[in-house]
């Protein structure tokens, strides 16, 4: 559900950038069907970039708010039993209130709302163009249905059905050229795709213009029809400033009195554009990847922490008779303080090497029997990168799972801590409060003090689903940093889910 408006913000963003760009660059220009194709397309492609994911190791600062937006809207619970949770934090700016998880629920229901009485408009304009049809004679005429009508009404076309009064069909043969334009062009498919779009979109007054800059299109495009069929162009004008005065009955049809004559005429005696002007179009190129850069979502790559890799070996371990692994049967894979890996002397440069400097070994370890076991030991340093660490250690489990082998994997841990190797360094720049009432915002602290201080604060916790915490950080402070503190925050409060009320600093 809230994914689903998330979605919605993202495609309006996008909507919006497109129907700007189409105002300064192509508006005006003679090219009705180009224009038409690129609006369909580009309307298209700005309903599909949303659910496009770009998936990175590192927030980057311009998906920040991005990642902010999807953290408001998005309350992220967990499959695992949950023994305790926050408490909320006191009112202040930057908390979270206890409607905010109330929020998409709300705008989910006025969305439905919304959509469903816009289809309604159309079901029932659907309904009245039918009854019409269906309630006067046809014929057969030049590969379409021509339906005349005895009373005067605005003559329109809808799929392969021409309605058109007798009036018009008897004295006015511009008109009914003017409707076969329409479905010769197939301008009923338009109308359907943004009848689909605008349902999804009814709020979105991005969709509105754009329809209706589609619409007139139609209409520029059967009058240029017209005129090539060689009729007069200045008859033709005073015909339709003759029909502007009937009204439009069925926004799901064309109609021959459309609105914005004074454009349709000027358009019909403006000389062509210059065909090189459609270069223009290349200009989306570089917004459409900007839009994405800002505005798709970008999901942090989720990566196991070195802790959930080393109780998951050690479950699995914990099946078989390690004693029977002889120590000439473990195949070391070590990482040394420089980040650099070793697997039974040779070097590996990134985790994507690992699965096929495995390969032997794990043969090797497919025939193993119970007299004889292989495993493979993992070592690292204090000072290696955990994150790094991790990922050998994923691949290390994939591979396994390929083979369809037991995972029989034992890490060697550093000899000193993590956190003490880490406590050199200190996070000014960044502020933290945590769902403890009684604890005061931390700033300037290491990761050593920021572990006690939870580890103080868990015994607080009520039964929940996750935790609030106040996440401040100034606006030029390095990703790095920030992701490297709520990596620490996840961990600590696992396996609880941590919402961040995140606010950036002057």
């Amino acid at each position: 559900m809230s994914y689903f408006l998330i979605y919605l913000i993202k495609s309006t963003v996008y909507l919006g950038l497109f129907y700007a760009f189409f105002l300064v660059a192509m508006r005006s220009t003679t090219f009705f069907r180009f224009n038409r194709v690129m609006l369909l397309l580009g309307t298209f492609v700005c309903m599909l970039l949303p659910c496009y994911t770009i998936t990175v190791n590192e927030v980057e600062g311009v998906q920040l708010p991005m990642q902010i937006l999807d953290e408001m809207l998005v309350l992220k619970t967990t499959d695992e039993p949950i023994e305790t949770s926050a408490i909320e934090l006191p009112l202040q700016e930057t908390a979270p209130t206890a409607s905010t998880s109330l929020l998409p629920i709300v705008l989910l229901g006025i969305y439905v709302i919304g959509m469903l009485a816009y289809w309604f408009i159309v079901i029932r304009s659907f309904i009245e163009v039918w009854k019409m049809i269906a309630s006067h004679p046809k014929q057969w005429k030049d590969g379409c249905w021509l339906v005349i009508i005895p009373e005067k009404i605005p003559s329109f076309s809808w799929s392969n059905y021409i309605v058109i009064s007798e009036e018009d069909y008897r004295n006015y043969p511009q008109v009914l050229v003017h409707e076969r334009m329409h479905y010769l062009c197939r301008h009923s498919y338009d109308i359907l795709f943004f009848t689909i779009v605008h349902a999804l979109h009814w709020f979105n007054p991005m969709v509105w213009l754009i329809r209706t800059e589609l619409k007139q299109l139609h209409e520029f495009e059967a009058d240029q029809g017209v005129i090539n069929q060689g009729i007069d162009a200045t008859q033709y004008q005073l015909l339709l400033v003759k029909k502007a005065v009937g009204k439009k009955l069925y926004n799901i049809a064309n109609g021959f009195n459309h609105t914005k004559l004074q454009k349709r005429i000027t358009m019909m005696i403006q000389e062509k554009t210059n065909g090189w002007e459609r270069l223009k179009w290349l200009i989306a190129v570089p917004v459409v990847a900007g839009a994405m850069l800002l505005f798709t979502e970008v999901e942090e790559e989720q990566t196991e922490s070195l802790a959930d890799y080393k109780e998951y070996f050690k479950s699995e371990i914990k099946k078989y008779d390690f004693s029977k692994v002889r120590n000439g049967n473990v195949h070391a894979f070590t990482m040394g303080n420089d980040n650099k890996a070793c697997f039974k002397d040779k070097h590996i440069h990134s985790p994507k090497e690992v699965k096929a400097a495995l390969a032997d070994v794990l043969d090797m370890i497919g025939r193993s029997t119970e007299k004889e076991m292989h495993c493979i030991g993992f070592s690292y340093e204090a000072q290696t990168d955990k994150a790094l660490a991790s990922s050998y250690l994923n691949e290390i489990k994939e591979a396994y799972k390929e083979k369809k082998l037991a995972p029989l994997v034992f890490i060697n841990e550093p000899s000193y801590a993590h956190a003490e190797e880490k406590g050199i360094k200190r996070y000014s720049g960044i502020e933290i409060s945590l769902s403890d009432q009684q604890t005061p915002p931390l700033k300037n602290f290491t990761l050593q003090e920021l572990s006690d201080a939870v580890k103080q604060t868990l015994h607080t916790l009520n039964q929940d689903e996750y935790v609030r915490i106040g996440f401040r950080a100034t606006k030029d402070q390095k990703m790095e940093n920030v992701n490297e503190v709520r990596r620490l925050l996840r961990d600590l409060y696992k396996p609880q889910q941590v919402i961040f009320s995140q606010t950036i600093l002057k």
